[in-house]
């Protein structure tokens, strides 16, 4: 994970705003295990409180009208609203927040109570306790992204698209999703009762799953053909790059000459190793340029210490792809590596930085965008495949899969395709259309 450290002094009269700012009233998507991870790039930076009380609306003296507007509302709201109860200072500031970022229309600038913080922060390892999903936003519902191989949640019949209707009986109506992942979260061993509306337009369905340790094993490889090996992406996750090492022996010792790499359903995670697993297949950089909002670019450059597996490739794409699985698919597209076979991607690959803020709450801020090594924006639309297929599978039949062992098959039966496949992007497609 690349860490972007902020640290700065605030003046007296800076604080003030910055605090003002903070209070002027987020969506996203938040990684869960789950739920889709927002981010690309996170790096703590805090800043300092404000020394003024919170609803004086003498604190702004001096400050733009703006904000002595919303002072005013502030004290008009602790002074007159009926349920005094409710006027909790730390719980009016929360959401003052996610009312500021909401209006920005971004849905990956977002902010983490301290409770969701927590949430998140086990993803980031690879360990975690609950039922093994990815979950994400889809038409203002929670649905499921991704159920994690192996897990309860897979085991338990639960499938990409169904979307989670109630929890414990507790409809999630109105929650956010870091509300929904911290009731799906609990202690292994005890159950959660999902009320699920199944991808077929069934249900409702009740399904009780028993929650348990999640080891996040995000790569996993077999021989699927003579010769052609699997490897399975789930995420980028600190142990990515080794998980990734240990499987391409075992293939190779197994007799693979050629790969599929299978990014279907991986919402993405962490750059580093992302970036670091791309390494091991890309022999030239950038794996891909950082944008920012002056249009300034800075590249990731490959990992000189990474050996390099010079076999076939073919990747393999769907609407779950999506951020770190994105930056990587396009630089194995854009070094001539492999053709992108499936689905359309999901289209996110904008960069967040976490900043910590001085309550243990935290704000996802985007701050600059990917693009691939050929100048390809990754947030405009995603990733169009090269070989368009179907990438529903069934126990009978994976049409992607297929696609590309035949792809590799005719890779490896042609002596001039291995060489061609180093060459820029152009060199390999005018041999697959």
């Amino acid at each position: 994970m690349v860490k972007h450290r902020l640290s700065h002094s605030v003046r007296p009269r800076t604080a003030v705003l910055l605090a003002a700012l903070a209070l002027i009233c987020g969506l996203g998507l938040g990684l869960v295990l789950g739920a889709t991870h927002p981010e690309l790039v996170t790096g703590p930076a805090r800043t300092a409180p404000s020394e003024a009380p919170p609803n004086d609306p003498r604190s702004v003296a001096g400050q733009p009208d703006t904000f002595a507007v919303f002072w005013e509302a502030w004290g008009i709201i602790h002074e007159k609203f009926l349920d005094h109860a409710a006027l909790e200072d730390r719980r009016l500031t929360h959401g003052a927040i996610r009312g500021l970022l909401q209006s920005l229309a971004d849905p990956n600038t977002s902010f983490q109570t301290p409770e969701e913080r927590r949430v998140e922060t086990p993803g980031y390892s690879g360990r975690l306790a609950g039922i093994g999903v990815y979950l994400e936003v889809r038409d203002g519902r929670v649905a499921v992204s991704t159920p994690i191989e192996d897990t309860p949640a897979s085991r338990a019949g639960i499938r990409s698209g169904d979307v989670i209707l109630a929890i414990d009986g507790q409809s999630v109506a109105g929650l956010a999703l870091p509300e929904v992942v911290l009731r799906i979260r609990g202690p292994a061993g005890t159950d959660v009762t999902l009320t699920l509306q199944r991808t077929d337009g069934t249900g409702p369905v009740d399904l009780t799953v028993v929650r348990a340790e999640i080891r996040l094993v995000s790569a996993r490889g077999q021989m699927v053909a003579p010769a052609i090996g699997l490897l399975r992406l789930t995420a980028f996750t600190a142990g990515s790059d080794e998980e990734t090492g240990a499987v391409l022996d075992e293939l190779g010792q197994a007799g693979a000459r050629a790969l599929v790499l299978d990014l279907r359903g991986n919402a993405g995670g962490l750059l580093e190793p992302a970036v670091a697993v791309a390494s091991r297949f890309v022999s030239v950089g950038p794996i891909a340029w950082r944008e920012d909002s002056r249009g300034e670019r800075q590249p990731y450059d490959r990992h000189a210490d990474r050996a390099l597996i010079d076999w076939p490739l073919a990747v393999l794409l769907d609407g779950g792809t999506a951020s770190a699985a994105e930056v990587f698919a396009a630089a194995m597209r854009d070094a001539g590596r492999a053709p992108l076979i499936g689905q359309r991607t999901y289209g996110k690959a904008t960069i967040q930085h976490l900043h910590e803020l001085s309550d243990g709450s935290g704000l996802h801020v985007t701050t600059a965008r990917w693009v691939s090594p050929a100048g390809t924006r990754l947030d405009q639309g995603g990733l169009t495949p090269d070989i368009p297929v179907d990438t529903a599978r069934t126990d009978a039949a994976d049409p992607a899969l297929e696609q590309a062992i035949q792809h590799l098959h005719q890779v490896l039966s042609t002596p001039a395709q291995p060489t061609r496949a180093h060459q820029p992007r152009s060199g390999w497609v005018a041999g697959i259309r």
